[in-house]
């Protein structure tokens, strides 16, 4: 993976996503399928899916033409004082 991400993003609530990724030869996310989550909030699961789309990958023309990852997202709902 190229992009530096930590898998930790603040949202609206807490909790966490696992999704299933189809990566192309060039690095691109082209699908992304949620797996299993504990998030109820919609607006908060396409804010994670926006994110993951952006992720980029190694190049490469030894992979499959799409290859899949699975990748676990956690949410968290900032602390407010």
């Amino acid at each position: 993976m190229l992009t530096t991400t930590s898998f930790i993003i603040e949202g609206r609530t807490s909790g966490y996503a696992k999704y299933e990724l189809s990566v192309d030869r060039l690095g691109n996310v082209t699908g992304v399928r949620l797996l299993e989550t504990d998030i109820k909030s919609t607006p908060t699961k396409f804010e994670l899916r926006n994110e993951i789309v952006k992720l980029k990958f190694a190049k490469g023309t030894y992979y499959p033409k799409f290859h899949h990852v699975v990748v676990k997202y956690t949410v968290v709902k900032p602390i407010q004082l």
